[in-house]
């Protein structure tokens, strides 16, 4: 495995987004599934790119439910509050960059598509959703930009996007231009 793969896994494990399965109250029993590690990796699109683990908060047991395949490289992802509903950045080395809906069913375990929508911003690196999650939003590394998605109903990010981009320098004279690396509280 490459060093960097290892090093965004790294990373990403320690600061994985749980889900809940449970009320926070209750104190599982041993072998009581808690929660749910969700996990994106660096992989191409016919590997499982993004997977969904359990985990026993009492016994620390871990087990492997589901992945999902279709999506290049889902290093970074987001859910909304419910943990319903996982949202991805796609990226295959700026020739296609997307960001995904997903569907997560807890009974289940199951990870499923709902759809894909371009960034038209290359290299998307962070993914978050707007506070009354009506907005999935892409900060685009390469090119300086933010893609606003709105989304419907059942979670299907919609092809009406927004893109605002930056213009100017940063410190570094060996990257021309901007770079946009990361959201938090857009909207408040």
């Amino acid at each position: 495995m490459k060093p960097k793969a290892l090093f965004v896994m790294l990373i990403l494990w320690l600061s994985f987004t749980t889900i809940q399965a449970r009320s926070t109250e209750d104190v599982p029993d041993k072998g009581t599934y808690a929660k749910f590690l969700l996990v994106g990796c660096y992989m191409k699109p016919d590997e499982e790119g993004v997977r969904m683990y359990r985990f026993d908060g009492q016994t620390a047991d871990v087990d492997y439910p589901c992945g999902l395949r279709g999506i290049s490289n889902p290093a970074f992802l987001t859910s909304d509050s419910t943990g319903n509903r996982i949202y991805a950045i796609g990226d295959d080395e700026g020739k296609s960059s997307t960001a995904n809906a997903l569907l997560f069913d807890k009974e289940s375990g199951l990870l499923s598509l709902l759809n894909s929508q371009s960034t038209d911003g290359e290299l998307p690196i962070y993914i978050t959703l707007s506070p009354k999650e009506y907005f999935v939003l892409t900060a685009n590394y390469k090119g300086g930009s933010i893609t606003v998605f709105s989304q419907d109903k059942k979670g299907k990010l919609q092809r009406d996007t927004k893109i605002i981009r930056f213009a100017g320098n940063g410190p570094n004279k060996k990257k021309a231009g901007t770079i946009a690396s990361a959201l938090r509280d857009l909207y408040t």
